[in-house]
């Protein structure tokens, strides 16, 4: 499946780090089954169970990183609620996080009288899972940042950013007509290729086995490579 969605990214507290020890990020982590989150895209929460609206309270306190994270298997089933009051008191099922995700810092919001927390979480890094340094109530990992290696190749990268450019818009045209206009082809051109091998996902969303290898893969030019195979099979 290849759809196309809109979010933004916010610049506020894009290079604070909560807490880094000899280069180590510690990140509490949400694991959420499907949610890969990518550097430079924000990402829409509304979070009601106890254990995560604990975590968001604190990280907006404490200016926390947390870590949005595709899930491996599920590893306890969560006994059936039939109220939203019951939800609100009862933690859900319980995930193994994937070891490679997403992590940035909270914006509040909303808060509903009766608990309920919607917030963003604006990506700023790509972190892998080192040690887990918390369990309860919910897990903090100490991190290592993931980075991209180098492009040698400059031009075919540029290539390929240029025909994914031209195949999204013919998707929105063909897809979403009357959001034609608010894709700026201009403004996506003009990003450097390491922003948008990343950025490109704030709009485009793929299967999520496929976003989390795309989120592994750490070579920009590969990367684009992927999304442009994915594209072209997708859009004629």
């Amino acid at each position: 499946m290849i759809s196309i969605y809109s979010s933004k990214v916010t610049k506020e507290n894009t290079f604070q780090i909560y807490k880094m020890t000899d280069d180590y990020l510690d990140i509490a982590l949400f694991p959420i089954p499907g949610m890969v989150c990518f550097p430079y895209c924000s990402t829409p929460l509304h979070v009601f169970e106890p254990r995560y609206r604990r975590l968001v309270e604190e990280a907006l306190e404490r200016n926390m990183l947390v870590g949005m994270c595709n899930t491996v298997k599920k590893i306890s089933t969560a006994k059936t609620t039939e109220s939203l009051e019951d939800a609100l008191q009862t933690n859900q099922s319980t995930y193994e996080p994937a070891k490679i995700f997403g992590a940035g810092y909270c914006k509040l919001l909303d808060k509903t009288p009766d608990g309920r927390i919607y917030v963003n979480i604006d990506c700023i890094y790509r972190a892998k899972s080192e040690l887990e340094i918390q369990t309860l109530p919910y897990t903090i990992m100490r991190c290592k940042e993931v980075v991209d290696t180098h492009v040698t190749d400059e031009t075919t990268t540029l290539e390929l950013q240029s025909k994914i450019i031209d195949l999204v818009s013919q998707m929105v045209s063909t897809k979403y007509p009357k959001q034609k206009s608010k894709f700026d082809i201009k403004k996506w051109s003009s990003l450097h290729y390491n922003v948008f091998a990343f950025k490109i996902f704030q709009i485009l969303k793929l299967d999520p086995p496929i976003m989390q290898s795309l989120l592994e893969t750490t070579n920009p030019q590969q990367r684009l490579l992927k999304v442009y195979s994915y594209l072209t099979k997708t859009v004629s």
